[in-house]
C-alpha cells in the first residue's frame, strides 16, 4: 500500500509540475504576441556593443541597440535573440519598436513567430502532464 501512495504521489507531482510547464508556456506566448502587436514601428539600429550572458551553461552575446525615434537617441539591449560571436559589432539592423514606450524592442526570429510550433509544443506538455495524473488516480481508485 505505501508503494502505491508514493507512485501515486510522484505521479500527480509529474502532471502538476508540467501543468505549471504548461501555464508558463501560455504566458510566454501571450507575451511574445503581446509585443509583435505593440512594437510595431520599424527603425534602423547599430549594434554598438554586446551583453555577455550565460545560457544553458553556454555564453551568448545580446546586441545593444542603438537608434534613433522621433529625433531622439535610445539604447536598448535585446532579451530574445543571443549571438554565439560578436561578429556583427558596428553593423545595422531592421528592429521593431513600440512607439509609445521606444524603449522595449521586438525581434522575431524564426521559431518564436511559428505558432503551430508553440500549439504542439504546449499540446505535448498538456499530454505528458494528463497521463501521469490520470494513470496514477486510477492506481488509487
Amino acid at each position: 500500500m505505501d508503494s502505491v501512495i508514493s507512485n501515486l504521489f510522484l505521479l500527480i507531482a509529474t502532471g502538476l509540475i508540467m501543468l505549471v510547464a504548461f501555464i508558463w508556456l501560455v504566458q510566454a506566448y501571450m507575451k511574445a504576441s503581446r509585443m509583435k502587436k505593440e512594437c510595431n514601428e520599424h527603425v534602423s539600429a547599430k549594434i554598438m556593443a554586446f551583453e555577455e550572458k550565460k545560457v544553458r551553461g553556454r555564453t551568448r552575446y545580446f546586441p545593444v541597440y542603438e537608434y534613433y525615434y522621433d529625433k531622439k537617441l535610445f539604447t536598448s539591449v535585446s532579451i530574445g535573440r543571443g549571438c554565439k560571436t560578436k561578429d556583427t559589432l558596428g553593423e545595422y539592423e531592421t528592429i521593431s519598436i513600440n512607439p509609445t514606450d521606444p524603449c522595449e524592442i521586438y525581434q522575431s526570429s524564426e521559431y518564436a513567430d511559428d505558432s503551430v510550433l508553440w500549439i504542439i509544443f504546449a499540446l505535448v506538455i498538456v499530454l505528458i502532464s494528463l497521463v501521469p495524473t490520470l494513470y496514477g488516480i486510477t492506481l488509487y481508485i
